[in-house]
């Protein structure tokens, strides 16, 4: 049995980012908990994290979770109201390297939202903030369902 231990993790590389990528799958983010520090350089995002790490189902948790992302020149996105109290759910983070050690964060949600970051370098940190709280359901995904067989 695992029981929930807030994380702490920083992204470096992609190899680093597919960990927190999947530690993020399906944590719910109001847009008006994104914000971009244009002389900071700064993207930040709060969200509910659901803790996929916990392995047994009679347990399953969100918990309150900061991102923030440093070395950012711009922000592009679409299907995004910024400062709004639309509901977003997060499906991946990926980092498409152009001039290293830079190129595209491409934060994916559900639907066709996504907002794409153009970094320096990828510096990134995802930190639990609060403790872990009983979720309702657990996200469930289509490609988890069986295939059909002939």
């Amino acid at each position: 049995m695992t029981t929930y231990q807030p994380l702490n993790l920083v992204a470096c590389d992609g190899e680093d980012l597919k960990v927190i990528s999947a530690m993020m799958q399906d944590c719910i983010i109001t847009a008006s908990d994104m914000v971009f520090d244009k002389s900071m350089r700064l993207f930040a995002i709060m969200g509910n994290r659901f803790c996929w790490e916990v392995e047994v189902e009679e347990t399953q948790q969100r918990v309150r979770v900061g991102v923030h992302f440093t070395d950012v020149r711009k922000v592009a996105y679409r299907d995004v109201e910024f400062g709004s109290d639309q509901i977003l759910s997060l499906l991946a983070i990926e980092f498409v390297s152009q001039e290293p050690p830079g190129g595209i964060l491409r934060i994916i949600f559900s639907g066709r939202s996504e907002i794409r970051l153009t970094i320096d370098a990828l510096n990134m940190v995802m930190q639990d903030v609060t403790p872990g709280w009983s979720a309702s359901s657990r996200p469930q995904h289509k490609d988890d369902e069986p295939l059909n067989e002939n």
